[in-house]
């Protein structure tokens, strides 16, 4: 039985550590959401990008993408 346990056990354990850790991009955390999301002009330009129908700054493009 104890054998039963510590396999159990180092099987999970090396589930976990053998899971990719995935980090998201800190590059664009200081874009101030809530900016853009009160100024039509902003919402409108970005969401232009996300349906491509207009120009994509870098950040909707990057945005885009994760989404994708």
């Amino acid at each position: 039985m104890y054998y039963l346990h510590l396999s159990i056990a180092l099987t999970w354990l090396g589930v976990v550590l053998a899971a990719p850790v995935q980090y998201y991009a800190t590059k664009y955390d200081h874009i101030d959401v809530e900016m853009i999301l009160n100024n039509r002009r902003m919402v409108n330009y970005y969401s232009g990008c996300l349906l491509n129908k207009g120009p994509c700054p870098p950040e909707g493009v990057e945005f885009k993408t994760s989404l994708l």
